[in-house]
C-alpha cells in the first residue's frame, strides 16, 4: 500500500511538471490518459483485495452453515438398530404360521381387489399375486375385440393361519363362486390348492429364478439369430465372389475362342 501510495506521488509530480513546460496538445493528451490509466489500474487493485475479503468471510460463513446443517441432519436422522435374535425368531414364527394356497385359474378380468374381498370372509389375508397374461395374447385382444381390461392366469394367495388356508381350499375347490346372482363371477368355479411347506419367501425366488430363465433363453435366441445372420451374409459374400470368378473365366474363354478365330 506504501509503494502504490508513493508511486502515485511521483507520478502526479512529474504530472504537474509537464503541465508547466510547453509541450503539443497530442504529448498532454497522451500523458493524461496514461495517469489515468495509472489511477484506474490503482483503484481496481485496492477494489480487488475488498473484493477478495469479502469473499473469503463468505466461504467462511458457508463453511461455518454447513458444518451446522450436517449436525442438524445427523440428529434428525433416526439411527437404525440392529435386527436381534429374539425379533427374528418372532419373524420366523409369524411366517411359519402363514398359508399359501394356489389359484390355477383366474376368472376372466377378475381383480386382486376382488379376490381378496372374496376370500377374507373365511379368513385373514395377507399378500396376493396374480400372474398376467402373455402380452402378445393381449394386444391380439386389443386389437380385434377392443378391450383393454387386465386379464390374469393364475395366482397364490397368503392367510395368515395356515389351517384357514387348508380349509378353504378344501372347501371351495370345485365349488361355484356364488354370491349375488347378478354378479358377474357367479357361475364361475374356484380352482384352489393349498401348497403345503410353501411360503412367500419360496414364491419370490421361483419368480425371480423364472425371471431369470427367461432372460437368459432370451439371449441365447438373440445370440443365435445373429450367427445366423452372420454365417448367412458370409455366404452370400462367398457366392458373389465365386460368381464373379466365373464371370471373369467366362469372359476369358470369349476372348481366346475370338482370338482362334
Amino acid at each position: 500500500m506504501r509503494l502504490r501510495s508513493h508511486t502515485k506521488k511521483i507520478l502526479e509530480t512529474e504530472y504537474d511538471q509537464r503541465k508547466e513546460q510547453p509541450s503539443n496538445a497530442a504529448y498532454e493528451s497522451e500523458d493524461q490518459k496514461i495517469y489515468l490509466e495509472d489511477q484506474n489500474l490503482d483503484t481496481e487493485d485496492m477494489d480487488g483485495g475488498e473484493h477478495m475479503d469479502e469473499d473469503e468471510h463468505k466461504d467462511g460463513d458457508e463453511h461455518e452453515n454447513g458444518g451446522s446443517n450436517l449436525k442438524s441432519d445427523l440428529k434428525k436422522d433416526e439411527i437404525v438398530k440392529p435386527l436381534t435374535l429374539q425379533k427374528l425368531a418372532e419373524f420366523e414364527k409369524e411366517q411359519n404360521k402363514t398359508g399359501l394356497v394356489y389359484l390355477s385359474r383366474i376368472p376372466p378380468f377378475m381383480k386382486p381387489a376382488k379376490i381378496k374381498h372374496l376370500l377374507s370372509k373365511f379368513g385373514e389375508v395377507g399378500r396376493i399375486y396374480l400372474a398376467p397374461e402373455d402380452p402378445k395374447i393381449k394386444a391380439r385382444r386389443v386389437k380385434y375385440k377392443r378391450n383393454r381390461k387386465q386379464n390374469y392366469t393364475e395366482g397364490w394367495v397368503e392367510f395368515m393361519d395356515k389351517k384357514v388356508a387348508k380349509n378353504v381350499a378344501a372347501a371351495l375347490n370345485a365349488q361355484p363362486i356364488g354370491g349375488n346372482k347378478r354378479d358377474f363371477y357367479h357361475d364361475d368355479l374356484w380352482n384352489i390348492k393349498y401348497l403345503p411347506k410353501f411360503k412367500w419367501n419360496n414364491l419370490t425366488e421361483q419368480i425371480v429364478y423364472e425371471n431369470r430363465e427367461r432372460t437368459h433363453r432370451l439371449q441365447a435366441e438373440i445370440s443365435k439369430s445373429r450367427r445366423e445372420i452372420k454365417d448367412y451374409i458370409k455366404k452370400v459374400e462367398k457366392s458373389k465372389m465365386i460368381r464373379n470368378i466365373e464371370q471373369k473365366k467366362a469372359k476369358r474363354m470369349v476372348v481366346e475362342n475370338e482370338t482362334l478365330s
